[in-house]
């Protein structure tokens, strides 16, 4: 219990900007026995507002060597890689998609990151492999669509908002429980 306790209260010094406190605490959860996958994260996001760049790839790292499947490590392991110019930024999500061919997160965190780096074609092509994976789920069908009329094919675009106003009903990305927040893919938070 008191290595969780350090875990939020490490999370909350992050949110106040109290990075340096947040790293002691992410080192004492450590210390008790706390080495999840999310608790290797969160570390990695502190060391990376620090600049301590190396070390927060180590710790995305560590999270994905505990959960291959980790969106948001997979997500800003492979963002990080790309700021320092990475040839191969998304070495690891190509790496998820091939040992775990049935889930849709690695590719649906590939779409992403390929859209944000301005490469629209690409990202349609990861968003119908999560698809592919994952059908009806509604976000892959969100970032498909938005990548068709980047792209200029507005039919097409129309017709996956469609699928995807179809499947609102239908649960998330496959293998993981993630949702989109503002403009990143997230675990939500467990409830009380």
């Amino acid at each position: 219990a008191q290595a969780a306790l350090h875990h939020t209260r490490a999370n909350v010094l992050h949110r106040l900007g109290r990075d340096v406190d947040a790293l002691g605490a992410h080192d004492q959860a450590a210390a008790l026995g706390l080495g999840d996958a999310d608790a290797r994260y969160n570390r990695g996001n502190v060391l990376q507002t620090l600049g301590r760049l190396d070390e927060a790839l180590q710790s995305y790292r560590a999270a994905l060597a505990l959960d291959s499947t980790h969106a948001l490590a997979l997500y800003d392991l492979a963002r990080l890689r790309w700021r320092l110019g990475d040839a191969q930024p998304d070495a690891e999500l190509i790496e998820v998609t091939r040992n775990h061919p049935d889930s849709a997160v690695a590719p649906a965190v590939h779409g992403h990151l390929l859209w944000r780096a301005g490469r629209p074609a690409e990202a349609a092509q990861a968003y119908r492999d999560a698809l592919s994976r994952s059908a009806g789920d509604p976000r892959l069908h969100d970032g498909l669509a938005r990548c068709l009329v980047r792209c200029g094919a507005f039919e097409e675009g129309l017709s996956q908002v469609s699928e995807g106003l179809a499947g609102a009903g239908v649960g998330g990305v496959v293998g993981r429980c993630v949702a989109w927040h503002g403009g990143c893919w997230a675990t939500p938070a467990k409830p009380g």
